[in-house]
């Protein structure tokens, strides 16, 4: 998942009034950032909230779920982290949403969380893979669903169980995206080198 945020400048509106939050507005820090917002808010009519505005230069690193309502505008760099797999795991929503595959990914299955809404993943090769299948395998079954591009030719998955890079013939840079919708599992974008190396199957 996302943990660190590297910004230059985060200025977040969200629907609640005119006014800049800032350390001069709320006092010296002492406790969690949403109690100075609720108690600088205390001396702020209701018909007053309709805009505010957070601004925050610097470093602002987050180790669990960060939600964001209304508009966010970001200006500098954004720095994810990434997974690398190295043998047979299963993969929880808490998983970093990028995830690499090296050499040692060979013959290894990847077990895709419960589908959640929103949840979101990106697998990329990034080692020449040998032994096999290197699966991605759906912990429900039957709901991987969408358009997979291997050598520019479209392959349709339907109600498929899991989504196979063919490691005799991958390259590096062979990649799947999908996003979940709470019931399953759809492609969003992917890209395959060599005919037939990249597919999706339902063998149960």
């Amino acid at each position: 998942m996302i943990k660190n945020i590297v910004i230059g400048l985060l200025s977040l509106v969200i629907a609640i009034g005119g006014y800049a939050l800032s350390r001069d507005n709320v006092g010296a820090p002492s406790g969690p950032a949403h109690w100075q917002m609720e108690s600088f808010l205390e001396g702020v009519s209701a018909g007053q909230r309709d805009q505010f505005s957070v601004s925050r230069t610097g470093v602002l690193t987050s180790s669990g779920a960060v939600a964001l309502s209304g508009v966010a505008t970001l200006t500098g760099g954004i720095v994810l982290d990434t997974g690398s797999v190295t043998a047979t795991t299963t993969l929880t929503s808490a998983s970093d949403n990028y995830q690499l595959l090296p050499v040692s990914a060979n013959a290894t299955t990847i077990t895709l969380p419960a589908a959640t809404d929103g949840l979101r993943f990106e697998f990329l090769v990034t080692g020449a893979l040998t032994g096999g299948f290197m699966v991605i395998d759906s912990a429900e079954g039957d709901n991987i669903n969408g358009i997979l591009m291997v050598n520019d030719a479209d392959v349709a998955c339907v109600d498929e169980d899991q989504i196979n890079i063919i490691t005799d013939g991958e390259v590096v840079g062979d990649r799947v995206e999908i996003i979940s919708d709470g019931t399953g599992w759809y492609i969003l974008d992917s890209d395959g080198d060599a005919s037939g190396k990249m597919t999706c199957t339902d063998p149960s």
